[in-house]
């Protein structure tokens, strides 16, 4: 008998939004799929660049593609950690200003 999957509770505080889905599609194709901790492809995930526990919002100038492992979950230990980022916010080159 195989013991039942059991993952790991949310630390999300306050459900994402209803267009989460199409947001997410929307960043990771903006973006190529490139995961913006290790800059390699086929990110699977999206990440809150300014975690929403620290007051990041759901915009997409705050989202990013991430690999779900091992990225994401070496991004938010170290952010609970409070050790800084690994890499610097980088400007999307699409970007006009």
């Amino acid at each position: 008998m195989t013991a039942p999957r059991v993952s790991a509770p949310s630390r999300r505080t306050v459900p994402l939004p209803r267009d989460w889905e199409r947001t997410r599609a929307r960043v990771l194709a903006r973006w190529g799929r490139v995961c913006h901790w290790c800059g390699e492809g086929n990110a699977d995930q999206v990440d809150h660049v300014v975690p929403a526990s620290r007051g990041g919002g759901e915009e997409e100038n705050n989202l990013r593609p991430i690999h779900g492992t091992p990225c994401h979950a070496e991004k938010t230990a170290k952010e609970a950690r409070g050790e800084p980022r690994a890499r610097k916010a980088e400007q999307h080159p699409g970007d006009v200003r």
